[in-house]
């Protein structure tokens, strides 16, 4: 699938995918706003396309955040994507809406970005690959919103 050329996904999906690879699309403009696309279908089916800690990996790399897939993610770097994903979805849900973001999804976001290491790197490097170079994938989507 071509990144400028989303698919839809087919009525007849085998659910749940064995990977979502084929159904990530790269409509935001920014790595963080693509995450929050790799849950596809919201509003009726609830389609996961980080099945795997595998997809994830592939997704970094896809995504332009690392030059190489990580030689293994751990399922609970899976897990913590997929909750930074779902935080970040609250919080650009509440600035369209003009509303109050959920504290929870504020706190993770925070949390996400606070980390003294990828912040210390990010400030000392012009080059924001080499800024990120070794980070854990949270780290290095929610640093997506650091100038």
């Amino acid at each position: 699938m071509s990144r400028n050329h989303p698919r839809d996904l087919p009525e007849e999906l085998a659910l749940p995918l064995a990977t979502g690879e084929p159904w990530w699309y790269w409509l935001g403009g920014r790595p963080a706003l693509d995450l929050v696309n790799t849950r596809r279908e919201r509003w009726r089916r609830e389609v996961e396309t980080l099945v795997s800690p595998a997809d994830l990996g592939a997704w970094l790399v896809e995504a332009g955040v690392v030059a190489e897939p990580p030689a293994s993610v751990p399922r609970s770097v899976l897990r913590e994507a997929r909750e930074l994903r779902e935080a970040i979805d609250v919080l650009v849900e509440a600035c369209l809406t003009r509303g109050c973001a959920d504290s929870l999804a504020v706190s993770k976001s925070n949390r996400t970005t606070s980390d003294p290491t990828l912040v210390a790197r990010a400030a000392a490097s012009v080059d924001r690959c080499m800024a990120r170079a070794g980070t854990r994938p949270a780290l290095l989507l929610g640093a997506d919103g650091l100038p």
